[in-house]
């Protein structure tokens, strides 16, 4: 139940005596809006005594409480957000899960004390301009693709509420999220793929990851996560992933990510060679041992070969890339050699069209040159 702030007030509205006034305003305070920052009241003007303006007070206090009632409207967003948290543990891989403990951090401190009913577009993207200013945990200016992130969790978090019966509607469908502002990854340019690929040694774990990034679009996660039964001849089955808690999960980053993909002769010699180097130092190499290892047969968490690159990545002549943008560079390339999208899609594992197409794929210089030289007729 919503409640008014105080007692309510009476003030006279004629400059007379209390026992002679007839004319009184009733006023109740029904705190905060989120959406302005400022207090809201509700009003009143009443004829009468002042005995009869208090009555006519208590009626406006009742009436206020009664007419903005609603079933869970008690709820506190900060509540709810941890409870939600506390759903999603086990639901979601440990990287998405600790995205969203971040996320809904920045969120609490702007809004953890209001209820699920006093969300509105207004109060979601007076959040969103907040955290765009610098009103974060960090104190730092969030970028408006960081805090279109926590919009998406937001959107998600309230959708549950939604699912659960605590709102009838979400208002992030109708607020504006701030746009992406993060630069487009980078690829590396078609003709500088085999550079790269013949400086990396496969039998060397992180420079296999590597690798099978540019020349399977195998993400690093999956990769740390491979093992050694999961390749079959030219296909690879994608079953499993690794974040950074070094922990293999059962289960892959989503549903689509669960996949069974052909690889190319030439990754399938990279991985003959790495199985070849394991086999020749005595690691184990049986159906349930990774293959992305230490030399003990151990599982290397996902990190290991990013601080790999880090550290090589100048000196290989790629300087500025990551290990991700080997995925993407793969998905460019693919698109270029005009490989069916749907093809691409599947064997990158995304459950959307738009993901592969808009996010991985990238229009290089030279394909514009050469898309403008073909209408110079």
């Amino acid at each position: 139940m919503t409640r008014v702030g105080g007692g309510g007030t009476i003030y006279p509205l004629e400059d007379r005596p209390r026992n002679k006034c007839r004319k009184w305003k009733l006023q109740v305070s029904l705190g905060r809006d989120l959406a302005t920052g400022k207090y809201r009241r509700r009003c009143r003007n009443v004829t009468g005594t002042y005995g009869e303006a208090q009555r006519a007070l208590r009626d406006l206090i009742a009436e206020t409480e009664a007419g903005r009632s609603t079933a869970r409207c008690g709820d506190r967003f900060g509540d709810y957000a941890d409870a939600w948290l506390a759903s999603r543990r086990d639901e979601v891989a440990d990287g998405t899960y600790r995205k969203n403990v971040d996320h809904v951090r920045c969120i609490k401190l702007h809004i953890a004390d209001a209820r699920l009913s006093e969300l509105t577009p207004e109060v979601v993207e007076r959040m969103y301009d907040g955290l765009r200013a610098g009103k974060s945990p960090s104190g730092k200016r969030l970028s408006g693709t960081y805090v279109g992130c926590i919009a998406r969790t937001l959107h998600k978090m309230l959708r549950d509420a939604m699912k659960d019966g605590r709102i009838a509607s979400n208002p992030c469908d109708l607020a504006q999220a701030p746009a992406s502002d993060t630069a487009e990854r980078r690829v590396v340019p078609f003709e500088r793929m085999r550079e790269l690929v013949d400086k990396l040694d496969p039998t060397h774990p992180p420079e296999l990851v590597v690798l099978a990034g540019i020349r399977g679009g195998i993400c690093r996660g999956e990769m740390h996560g491979l093992r050694c039964g999961d390749i079959d001849g030219l296909t690879v089955s994608i079953t499993h992933t690794m974040d950074n808690t070094g922990k293999p999960r059962e289960k892959t980053k989503t549903l689509y990510r669960t996949r069974r993909i052909p690889i190319s002769k030439s990754l399938r010699a990279a991985f003959d060679a790495r199985l070849a180097y394991m086999e020749e130092h005595g690691i184990p190499t049986g159906p349930e041992d990774p293959i992305i290892c230490n030399d003990v047969g151990e599982w290397m968490k996902p990190g290991v070969s990013s601080q790999w690159w880090r550290r090589n990545r100048r000196a290989l002549g790629f300087d500025g890339y990551t290990v991700h943008d080997m995925r993407h560079s793969f998905a460019s390339k693919m698109a270029r050699d005009e490989v069916n999208p749907k093809v691409l899609q599947k064997i990158l594992g995304h459950g959307q069209f738009s993901t592969t197409m808009d996010i991985y794929v990238h229009v290089t210089d030279e394909q514009m040159r050469e898309a403008c030289d073909a209408a110079d007729w």
